[in-house]
Order: structure tokens, then sequence, then C-alpha cells
């Protein structure tokens, strides 16, 4: 299972680095757009910072513990989490904010601000952290977390030659 996984990221990741490679010679490289591959990066992210979040919170007067599936999430997504570091940098570069960790340190503060307003965030994120088990990519989990991921930056336009 591991060994499918890290064949499946791999293969995964090199067919999005070719795509990127490719398209950037198109690409209008913009310091405020997104390439797809970047986007997929800063998804992934939150997929994990979200569940992260909720592990954190759900964890006292909740009645739910997600601490083991946040750890299981992580594990089994190692691969995809340490991947999408360099294209999640590589936009913030381009921004001029240098900091990876802050920024990650913002989104898990957006995250943890917006919870309070979503009914059943805990039941809800246990709900997506226990399918996330049974999946194959983290970006399959964006569509069943409790906050819907929001697009920091418009998508970069491909330049017609």
């Amino acid at each position: 299972m591991i060994r499918q996984l890290k064949s499946h990221v791999r293969s995964f990741m090199k067919t999005t680095f070719v795509a990127a490679t490719l398209t950037s010679a198109a690409l209008s490289v913009q310091p405020a757009c997104m390439t797809q591959i970047e986007m997929q990066a800063d998804q992934i992210r939150f997929v994990e910072v979200q569940l992260k979040v909720a592990a954190l919170q759900c964890r006292a007067g909740h009645g739910v513990d997600l601490s083991n599936l946040y750890n299981g999430f992580v594990k089994m997504n190692l691969p995809y989490l340490v991947e999408s570091q360099g294209p999640l940098k590589a936009w913030l570069k381009r921004q001029g904010r240098h900091n990876f960790d802050q920024y990650i340190v913002d989104v898990a503060n957006r995250i943890s601000l917006d919870s309070t307003k979503v009914s059943q965030f805990c039941v809800r994120s246990q709900m997506a952290a226990e399918y996330a088990e049974k999946s194959y990519s983290p970006l399959m989990l964006l569509s069943l977390l409790p906050l819907s991921y929001v697009t920091p930056a418009a998508p970069c336009k491909l330049n017609r030659f």
C-alpha cells in the first residue's frame, strides 16, 4: 500500500512538474497569480492545516479526538506534503514573501477563526479525517472539509503566441 502510494505520488509530481515546466514559458508569471501546481500545493497544505487545527481544537469539550486521525493523515500523505513545499515557496517568493512557516501560521489562524462560525466543525472534520484513510490524495478531501478552500490569488493566464 505504501509502495503504491509513493509510486502514485512520484508519478503525480513528475507529471505535474513536467506540465508546469512546459507551460512556464507560456505563462504570464505575474507576482500575484498562482500556477496550477502552486494552487494544488496550496490546497494540499490547506487540507493538512485544517485537519491540524481540528485536531487541536476538538480535543477538549467536543467529544472528538482527531489526533490519531491527523497523525495517520500526515504519515500517509507525507510525500504530498513534502512535495507541496517547493511550488508554494516559489509562489511566496514571487510575492516577496519568503517565510513559508509564517504563511502556514497565517492559514492556520484564518482557519481557526473561521471554524468558530461553522456548525459542527469537529464532527465534520472527523468525518473528513476518517475518509482520508481511504483516499489516495489529500486533494480528495477538499470538498469534504467544513471550511471551503479560497484561492489566495488568481490563476496565472497563459500567453498565446
